[in-house]
């Protein structure tokens, strides 16, 4: 089974308080801290919806083997960069592909890939038997939310503004938001929910 993990987290949001306050009128300082917690809810609920990261952050994608593809899918778009590939042998020595050589990193679709070279293929050692692949890559729009695209910042606010003013419909489990979308959220971000259905779905 493989796993995703989050690495480094986005050092802003993309929504800012002000601008959640603003879609939901309101005008006043004492629910700040409500409407900020809102705003992270939004944008993880937002990420995990359509597979996407928002802000620059660092993931990690570990298999349990190398693919029989030549070729594994990442989870998350928009990638940014793929930082390192990493394979750890039976006897738990880790080594480091070479960028280039051992892989190339094709950015030209909203998924990502990491691809043998041709002529190449996966390293053919006995892996370990815990998840001993792990990719590290960066995902994101950028480092701010003016580079989120203006449709997903919408819907960002629209949702923040529905839990807003429908609070017992708003729950939380490990900082995600548990609630059905408003069907104005879900349009806007239809043309940017990705499938994934895993690291070797070919």
């Amino acid at each position: 089974m493989w796993a995703l993990q989050l690495i480094t987290p986005p050092e802003v949001e993309p929504l800012t308080t002000e601008s959640a306050k603003s879609q939901s009128r309101v005008d006043f300082p004492d629910e700040d801290d409500f409407i900020t917690g809102l705003c992270l809810g939004a944008r993880m609920a937002t990420e995990e919806h359509i597979s996407r990261s928002l802000i620059t952050q660092t993931w990690e994608l570990s298999c349990p083997r190398f693919p029989w593809s030549d070729r594994i899918l990442l989870p998350r778009g928009p990638v940014q960069a793929v930082n390192s590939v990493k394979y750890t042998d039976s006897t738990q020595t880790t080594f480091t592909l070479v960028a280039g050589t051992d892989y190339l990193v094709d950015l030209s679709q909203d998924l990502a890939e990491v691809v043998v070279p041709f002529g190449r293929t996966w390293p053919t050692a006995v892996l370990s038997t815990a998840r001993p692949v792990v990719i590290n890559f960066t995902a994101g729009y950028g480092d701010t939310g003016a580079a989120v695209p203006a449709p997903i910042l919408i819907a960002m606010r629209q949702l923040v503004a529905s839990w807003y003013e429908n609070r017992e419909s708003y729950q939380a489990s490990r900082g995600i938001a548990v609630v059905e979308f408003p069907s104005s959220y879900e349009a806007l971000l239809m043309t940017y929910r990705l499938r994934y259905s895993g690291p070797f779905a070919y």
